[in-house]
């Protein structure tokens, strides 16, 4: 009888500290698997397409597989690849998440049970890296699909299959279950080069008279001795049995759990109602494929976050009802540990290091007699975000009392007055003692908390209490964000392009998860991302006017939208070529200038008085239709004085308009200038310039020109 008693109080702690510590056990192997596998990935990152490794993880038990992921988070769309490891191992305080962040995107998936895995990781040729468990040597995508279907219809949907090993092999595809005989393939066998990938359309055809009823199938896959399988559910709906059209009877199916509200638990149990009995009852979460469901006993494991559920039941009779209800899963998944931020006595004197941390260095609360009451306060700043949720707060406080009349207790400041809490038992050594604050439990009273150790004595002989650490647990989780991020376009502007290509650069408010682009409202190509707010991507495209559209997603999921126009043009330009040249004394200096061959037009007679100039005719072959984007003239010259200012204008038809001074050389040097006002096929076509030469000193000077162009760009 004793033997038992003592079992009976042993038990339950024993029970308690090994289930801590198969707790700690598993977030610590989930968190070596996760590392060597992120260590692994950056390895093979940076090394060549094709480049491999090997790795052998071992696997916990009480791990959430439907929301862990490698490289693709459950909130993300599509085919989006990301550079994230996530195992989600369930404690008691809920699910906690070990993750790691590597150096490229990675793709791959978990086995879904527990165990020891030999893993395969391989730089694929798009760049991102593979990892997969190595049961075979080829990779089936999607691993299953599930689809609605009325009788005689049809679908299909592409099976890829890549090749993890450098040998070409041929993979044998075939389909097993009930419906084996609904399933083709267009290609079969599907041959693999060595390293690379192939594809088979898979279609679904579902026989005219098919009764109503949720059917399962695999695509089976072979090479030599390994297997691999895509598991098939169809549901069947529309049409009676026998292919009678359906008459419904009023079939009512009602989710009753979960319900549209905030979970903090991420295991929700699956309850539902129908008025009929039924032959079969599936539900899928979060757009995935159907389960079978038999009765009120499946526990749903949700993800963090919004969560959508679908449930689907159908009658012997050939009824079918459904119901949806989109529900929140926030779970705890941060517990912090706040010390003090400030303690102090009734005296004011100041003992927040002496209460920061268990090292016997105390906060002495002196000569507390009856009549005289002593306290310390100690406030908290913890900076918890507005948007999480408190699941508790517990104040831990290491302490002992001179005397057993000392009756210490723990109060509250809830903003008007200090609130009893807890009374503390006393201790004649150092003894923790933890006190539950469950009136606490709003992010603003965390975020400004003030705790107060209150003492009190009965008898008259002044006797002290002692603390040693005053430490606040406040468990929290983190608030759901619902907001999509901010998406600034960098590139391309509303302009235009004179090239072929354009940078395709976004920003966000926030960390990404995933940005794409479409091109004129075609399918989205995945951008590639520097930092974890800018993404990228260089597009080549046709000439014209576009429309690009960029979709964000932040890490919460949230996606957002924004559209850009821009146009791309080709350019050509045209050396204009020189006809006539002629000097203010009317020589003929065309043949000195046409060429940079040290053969100058001497520009003589420069003074004070008398300016002199070039006039330079120019016809060239700018084409009929094209936009005029600027015309340029390129003049060798040089002046040996710097009292010459050389001036060079165009005749607009009536008069000589400044474009530009040149620079005074003193050796020939070619300078650019560009002539603004050119804005015509006629105009650049037909060009007259002219160099007006002045100059500050009343003694003759004279200017040299060694050649002259211009160069004329249009757009097409």
């Amino acid at each position: 009888m004793i033997l038992a008693f003592i079992l009976l109080l042993i038990l339950p702690v024993a029970y308690i500290v090994y289930s801590q510590f198969s707790e700690s056990s598993r977030v610590m192997q989930a968190q070596v698997a996760v590392d060597r596998l992120k260590r692994t990935a950056d390895m093979v990152y940076y090394q060549a397409p094709g480049a491999k490794q090997f790795v052998t993880v071992s696997l916990p038990g009480g791990v959430d597989w439907t929301n862990s992921y490698i490289g693709k988070p459950g909130t993300a769309n599509g085919t989006v690849l990301s550079k994230e490891i996530s195992l989600k191992v369930y404690t008691r305080a809920g699910a906690t998440e070990v993750w790691r962040s590597t150096k490229g995107e990675v793709k791959g998936y978990w086995p879904g049970a527990p165990g020891t895995y030999r893993y395969i990781v391989k730089k694929m040729d798009e760049g991102y890296v593979l990892i997969v468990p190595y049961e075979i040597s080829f990779l089936l995508d999607p691993s299953s699909y599930s689809t609605n279907l009325q009788p005689g219809g049809s679908t299909s949907f592409t099976l890829n299959i890549t090749n993890l090993e450098s040998q070409a092999k041929t993979i044998d595809l075939d389909a097993g279950g009930d419906i084996a005989t609904w399933i083709s393939f267009s290609d079969d066998p599907v041959t693999l080069p060595a390293d690379g990938s192939a594809t088979s359309e898979v279609t679904i055809t579902v026989p005219s008279n098919q009764a109503f009823g949720y059917y399962t199938s695999e695509v089976i896959a072979t090479y030599e001795n390994e297997t691999a399988y895509v598991y098939i559910g169809v549901v069947v709906t529309g049409t009676g049995v026998g292919g009678a059209a359906n008459v419904s009877t009023g079939m009512l199916l009602e989710i009753l759990s979960p319900e549209n509200t905030t979970y903090h638990d991420p295991l929700i149990p699956l309850i539902y109602w129908t008025n009929e009995s039924t032959n079969w009852c599936g539900w899928s979460l979060n757009g995935g494929r159907f389960y079978t469901v038999s009765d009120n006993t499946t526990v749903l494991a949700t993800k963090y976050g919004s969560n959508y559920l679908e449930m689907m039941c159908l009658s012997n009779e050939g009824d079918y009802g459904y119901d949806n209800v989109y529900f929140t899963s926030i779970y705890t998944t941060t517990c912090a540990n706040r010390t003090v931020y400030s303690a102090i006595q009734d005296t004011l004197e100041d003992n927040t290091e002496l209460v920061s941390e268990s090292d016997d260095l105390r906060a002495n609360m002196e000569n507390t007699q009856k009549g005289v009451d002593h306290y310390l306060n100690a406030t908290y700043h913890p900076n918890i975000d507005p948007s999480a949720t408190i699941d508790s707060v517990i104040a831990y406080i290491e302490h002992y009392e001179e005397h057993i009349s000392l009756a210490p207790s723990i109060y509250w400041w809830n903003g008007t007055q200090f609130v009893h809490v807890c009374d503390v038992p006393n201790a004649d050594s150092d003894e923790i003692f933890s006190c539950v604050l469950s009136e606490v439990d709003t992010v603003s009273e965390v975020n400004d908390l003030l705790i107060q150790y209150y003492v009190t004595s009965t008898v008259a002989a002044p006797k002290s209490a002692f603390i040693d650490w005053l430490t606040v647990e406040i468990c929290f989780s983190p608030g759901v964000d619902t907001t999509p991020p901010d998406v600034t376009i960098e590139s391309p502007l509303n302009q235009t392009y004179y090239q072929d290509w354009v940078w395709m650069n976004v920003t966000l408010n926030e960390n990404g998860s995933w940005c794409g682009y479409s091109l004129d409202g075609a399918a989205n190509v995945t951008m590639n991302n520097d930092t974890a707010t800018h993404f990228y991507y260089n597009a080549s495209l046709n000439y014209g006017s576009h429309n690009v559209t960029f979709y964000c997603n932040d890490t919460s999921g949230n996606m957002n939208s924004t559209t850009q126009w821009f146009t791309t043009a080709a350019t050509g330009c045209s050396d204009i070529i020189l006809v006539a040249a002629e000097d203010s004394q009317g020589e003929d200096e065309g043949s000195d200038v046409n060429a940079s061959d040290d053969i100058r037009a001497d520009i003589t007679e420069i003074n004070k008085n008398a300016p002199q100039w070039l006039v330079m005719n120019f016809t060239g072959t700018a084409p009929n239709g094209v936009t005029i984007e600027n015309a340029t003239a390129y003049i060798e010259h040089y002046e040996g004085a710097t009292i010459i200012t050389p001036t060079l204008q165009w005749w607009d038809g009536t008069t000589w308009i400044d474009q530009c001074v040149l620079p005074n050389r003193d050796s020939d040097t070619i300078d650019s200038c560009s002539i603004t006002n050119i804005d015509s096929v006629s105009e650049a076509n037909d060009i007259r310039l002219r160099i007006y030469y002045t100059s500050t000193a009343a003694a003759s000077r004279t200017a040299y020109v060694d050649y002259a162009r211009v160069e004329v760009c249009y757009t097409v």
